[in-house]
């Protein structure tokens, strides 16, 4: 069952990504829903008693917009203008040095392992490569469409005037202890052509590590003025080998994002292999007014050597948005749920369906995730995973899968696709769709 883009990112606003719980947008007369009726708006508030489903639509269709409208790109337009103006200045600028210091580094950093494979039509050669952020370094300054290196600063920072003459500064900014962490493998292929119609493919194969610094700041400035900010902090003191071990390994990090008016706090980001315990909690903020805030965390839920989930506890989730619409939910066991899930998916092609179903259910079981307004605590309607079946060749091949449902008190039930599409939700997806072209167009250089 395809779903246009724009409907399920429309959807994603006004749930705020339910999926986050466990898983995996109206118009000004809006289209009938069952059990229908209109809802005293009061100011942005409703008192805590149980809407009909389409009083419950028409709210969410609400909330949709006022978090839209927080986030208009207009906001963002002067941040856009100098950005636009920096990367004309740097288009016409003479790059060639800044990349061939920056590959020069970059193989200064790898050694080759292994012994090669050499054949008449294919060569593969292994690398490993340790990226040290510490020793990019150096201020690059523009300078008549030329960059000019000063190798004496002990962080990263490119500087150029802005199409007023004030001068622009992105720095790096990576300090405290760092620890090596493996990032995964890449590779690179090529061919050349050695006569008689033949080619021979050279395959070159990398894997990455990175020495992971404690605390990594970013900053972009415009003469005294911080246009945007990226700080990051991490805690590796529980991480023993360069690969993560998630059945004993542990790490710790926050995080704030700064641009313009807005911040996007990541508060606490942790996860305890020992323990078996992992949480996020975070916000984003308007001059100070709360946008978003989530939560989410999970217990006694511990992985084996080998990566896979040996034992499951309870989790739980939480989102609220503007204060206005919340998102509650939790699973008693988080292993249950993922073998149930498992078990669904090998299953898939039977053609009732009746065992795929019947483990979809005791999934559920494991769920209570609802949608709450204005802080209440009314559910107003709950979340779980429907099944749906696909039929191939005339119905000769069939294929169940699953996709979160949204389920009101009267029975009536609806996939997230079906729920929220333009029949119901017209103008929350044209509005977003503006929004988008909006962004679009404010960051197209």
């Amino acid at each position: 069952m395809k779903r246009s883009w724009t409907f399920l990112l429309a959807a994603g606003l006004l749930l705020a990504v339910p999926t986050t719980l466990f898983t995996s947008c109206g118009d000004d007369d809006p289209t009938e829903v069952p059990g229908g009726g209109d809802v005293e708006d009061n100011g942005g508030t409703v008192d805590d008693v149980k809407l009909t489903p389409n009083q419950s639509k028409s709210r969410m269709e609400t909330v949709a917009k006022n978090l839209m409208n927080e986030v208009d790109s207009r906001y963002f337009s002067s941040l856009s203008n100098l950005c636009n103006d920096l990367s004309s200045s740097i288009k016409d600028m003479d790059n060639e040095n800044v990349s061939d210091w920056a590959q020069d580094l970059l193989e200064s950093m790898t050694m080759q392992t292994g012994n090669p494979i050499e054949e008449t039509y294919y060569s593969r050669y292994t690398y490993d490569r340790l990226i040290v952020l510490s020793q990019f370094h150096g201020r690059f300054t523009a300078k008549n469409g030329q960059w000019k290196y000063d190798n004496t600063l002990t962080n990263l920072e490119f500087v150029i005037n802005d199409a007023s003459g004030n001068s622009c500064t992105l720095s790096v900014t990576p300090s405290g202890n760092t620890k090596k962490v493996y990032m995964g493998e890449s590779w690179y292929g090529s061919d050349s052509y050695v006569g008689n119609g033949h080619y021979k493919w050279k395959e070159d194969v990398y894997s990455n590590y990175v020495m992971v610094p404690e605390h990594i700041l970013v900053k972009l400035t415009q003469g005294n003025n911080t246009r945007a900010e990226v700080n990051i902090n991490i805690n590796l003191s529980q991480f023993t080998e360069p690969e993560y071990d998630l059945s004993k390994d542990g790490v710790s990090t926050n995080a704030s994002l700064k641009v313009e008016d807005y911040v996007l706090t990541i508060n606490r980001v942790n996860h305890s292999g020992s323990e078996g315990s992992a949480e996020v909690n975070g916000n984003m903020t308007k001059s100070g007014k709360m946008l978003i805030e989530f939560s989410a965390k999970a217990s006694n839920t511990k992985f084996d050597a080998h990566n896979e989930l040996a034992t499951g506890g309870p989790a739980e989730a939480y989102v609220n948005i503007l204060g206005q619409m919340q998102l509650r939910g939790t699973c008693s066991n988080v292993k249950s749920f993922v073998d149930y899930l498992d078990k669904a998916s090998k299953v898939s092609e039977e053609t009732n369906g009746s065992a795929y179903k019947n483990y979809i259910n005791q999934a559920n079981q494991q769920l209570n995730a609802g949608i709450y307004f204005d802080n209440g605590k009314t559910q107003q309607a709950f979340v779980k995973h429907m099944s749906f079946k696909e039929e191939y060749n005339g119905g000769r091949y069939v294929y169940w899968y699953n996709e979160p449902g949204i389920y009101f008190d009267d029975n009536t039930s609806y996939a997230m696709g079906d729920y929220f599409n333009r029949d119901n939700f017209g103008s929350v997806v044209d509005l977003f769709e503006r929004l988008l072209q909006g962004y679009e167009d404010l960051f197209d250089y």
